[in-house]
């Protein structure tokens, strides 16, 4: 550590480890051979208060998504369709019961409280029959198959969600497959546009300026490789990328929020539950805006 430092540490140094599995990780936190372990669920703050360790949820700033790839002749191409898939999802139990009501339903590709965050709009209803009815009205009336690459392990009972998404979706005819592939892979997957599925799990992501039109511009023709571009909205997102007025920006961006929920181009899910476990010799945890406070942190003697 620099001991000149404005922030000097109050440890002697830091280790991360890279645990794939949400178990691991738990074990590694109760055993001790970590101090802190990220990306936890509810269903871990039992073992973890019975090893004296604890919970720290931090502030959401992100949204978790099935986002759609969009313009390649499938059934996704349809904004029925879209429409039906989101309709199909029971996102308040999502919330309210895999995730312990520790998170709210997704409305858009923000969270609450982000610059430009529209209060108008809501998410979609959980409406089977309205689902049917769209997928008949699109052609799609007896079901279709699609493939879903997704990263498993790395937020809130994700693994969970996923299959309760592919079980409600099951339910109005539409088969889900789900594959899971790793971070590396995936990020390269949207850098270079090389889908093998017709949707992937995508965060609307708000770090380090925390406003969503630097994520959404990924999800538009100024992206190199796009999984949906419609000509029609990029004006708006360039418009708002420069825009040196606030208020003005503030406008533009929640116009372009509406627009990509309006066309349903992502199966929104909920806003990420940001849990932390934290082992009983760390004190002063306090992490936000989504650093962790590594300059105030202390650990008791093992």
């Amino acid at each position: 550590p620099n001991a000149l430092s404005w922030r000097t540490p109050k440890v002697g140094g830091l280790e991360l480890f890279e645990l794939p599995e949400t178990t691991t990780r738990l074990q590694a936190l109760i055993t001790g051979q970590i101090d802190v372990a990220v990306g936890m669920g509810p269903d871990e703050e039992q073992p973890i208060a019975q090893s004296a360790g604890h919970i720290h949820q931090r502030t959401p700033h992100d949204v978790i998504s099935l986002t759609f790839v969009i313009g390649t002749g499938g059934p996704l191409d349809d904004v029925r369709v879209r429409r039906a898939l989101n309709y199909a999802v029971d996102k308040d139990a999502i919330a309210n019961v895999i995730l312990a009501g520790r998170t709210k339903p997704a409305t858009q590709g923000a969270v609450r409280g982000l610059f430009g965050y529209n209060p108008d709009l809501e998410a979609y209803p959980y409406d089977p029959d309205k689902a049917r009815a769209l997928l008949k009205d699109a052609g799609y009336e007896h079901g279709f198959a699609f493939t879903a690459e997704i990263i498993i392990s790395s937020n809130a009972n994700d693994s969970l969600v996923y299959q309760f998404v592919a079980d409600n979706l099951a339910q109005v005819g539409v088969k889900l497959n789900l594959s899971p592939i790793p971070t590396s892979q995936m990020i390269r997957v949207i850098n270079q546009g090389e889908w093998r599925g017709n949707a992937f799990s995508q965060i609307f992501g708000s770090w380090p300026t925390f406003e969503p039109v630097r994520t959404l511009r990924l999800h538009s023709c100024l992206w190199p490789n796009p999984w949906y571009c419609d000509e029609h909205i990029t004006p708006v997102i360039k418009a708002a990328l420069t825009e040196p007025d606030l208020n003005r920006r503030e406008l533009l961006t929640r116009q372009i929020l509406k627009f990509y929920h309006d066309e349903a181009t992502a199966l929104l899910l909920q806003e990420i539950p940001l849990i932390d476990g934290v082992g009983k010799r760390v004190r002063n945890y306090n992490p936000q805006k989504g650093k962790i406070n590594y300059e105030t942190i202390e650990l008791d003697a093992p």
